[in-house]
């Protein structure tokens, strides 16, 4: 195998420094455990370079590593674009020369992504949450229906674009917090294995959500909805958040009231990697904002943005609902592997 060169070591030595594993580290690098090993030795040096002939570069390999942890060190930094930060770093190079540079080192500019933050607490009813359902299957989890609201709005849905190396992308200063945005059109909706469930553009003139509401506007279409899974042959529970009035007593009362399971499907707080309609949610907003584009709809013509959702709606494939079902499993072991940590999804 070739030998290694500095910028490799350099990656190899920042990525144990992170707490991964030399077999972590080979996978991402394509080193050997031996490489690896002599690497990290404490009396080997980054291997020296040839010397070059020319213009010597204006930012040095310590430079550059300075530079580097200091992208790295927070959310806040990493989404500093190049120009920031030569400005704040007062670098005597352009922009593109020190992307060039960071680019060389392996990191790169990628959008964020959003994690809400996990407390030990959080992470052990993850656990428990998991554990119990270690074993399901796809057809376990075609029995949920999958339920939550949203917030939508014109113009471009983008996470934030910020610096950072391949393996890094749920390094705990590359994760942004989820948004708290509440403003244009609020929609709930849910789905059930390969089957769509009913959309609900929420009417400001019924307010906020509280559980009088909830009963009066959603409870009537989830019934509608389970109905309809049983005329399949399910036999279906409503999975939801934590929210107040989705665990009101009143709220208990009607779903039993209606005959709607809420027993065998509770859901862990601070877990939307966990609830499958987060993922359509995205799906949604990227398709409503290629319809509109760089616009944005003011709230007096409000009609036309949700004529934009529904269709999104109308547009959402059977087998994107199938994929998302059938990536449960992986998402429970990915919380038991990762001890309560965030998934990938």
């Amino acid at each position: 195998m070739p030998i290694l060169t500095r910028d490799q070591r350099q990656i190899i030595r920042v990525q144990r420094n992170d707490g991964k594993t030399y077999g972590q580290i080979a996978r991402s690098t394509g080193a050997t455990k031996a490489q690896i090993q002599y690497t990290l030795r404490d009396n080997v040096d980054l291997t020296p370079q040839k010397k070059k002939t020319g213009r010597p570069p204006k930012l040095s390999t310590a430079d550059i590593d300075e530079i580097i942890t200091f992208i790295r060190s927070s959310i806040e930094r990493r989404i500093l674009t190049c120009e920031q930060i030569c400005c704040l770093l007062q670098l005597p190079v352009s922009a593109e020369t020190l992307r060039t540079s960071l680019k060389q080192r392996g990191m790169t500019a990628h959008p964020a992504a959003q994690k809400p933050p996990i407390q030990a607490h959080h992470a052990q009813i993850r656990i428990a949450w998991a554990q119990e359902r270690e074993n399901w299957q796809f057809d376990d989890w075609a029995r949920v229906i999958f339920s939550d609201e949203a917030w939508f709005k014109s113009g471009w849905h983008r996470m934030p674009f910020i610096h950072r190396f391949k393996d890094e992308r749920y390094h705990p200063t590359a994760v942004v917090g989820q948004s708290k945005q509440r403003s244009g059109i609020m929609v709930w909706a849910c789905f059930a294995g390969r089957f769509k469930g009913p959309l609900v553009i929420w009417d400001p003139a019924w307010g906020s959500i509280t559980s009088a509401s909830y009963i009066e506007h959603i409870i009537p279409v989830i019934e509608e909805f389970n109905e309809f899974l049983w005329s399949k042959g399910i036999d279906a529970y409503l999975m939801q958040d934590g929210a107040g009035p989705h665990h009101a007593y009143t709220t208990t009362a009607e779903f039993y009231d209606r005959d709607i399971n809420i027993e065998d499907a509770w859901h862990p707080s601070v877990s939307p990697d966990l609830n499958p309609q987060e993922n359509i949610w995205n799906w949604l907003k990227e398709d409503v904002s290629k319809q509109c584009g760089i616009n944005n709809i003011p709230k007096a013509r409000h009609h036309i943005l949700i004529q934009y959702i529904q269709q999104a709606w109308d547009r959402l494939p059977e087998e994107y609902l199938v994929s998302l079902t059938a990536s449960m499993p992986t998402r429970v072991q990915q919380v038991l592997e990762r001890q309560g940590a965030a998934t990938d999804y």
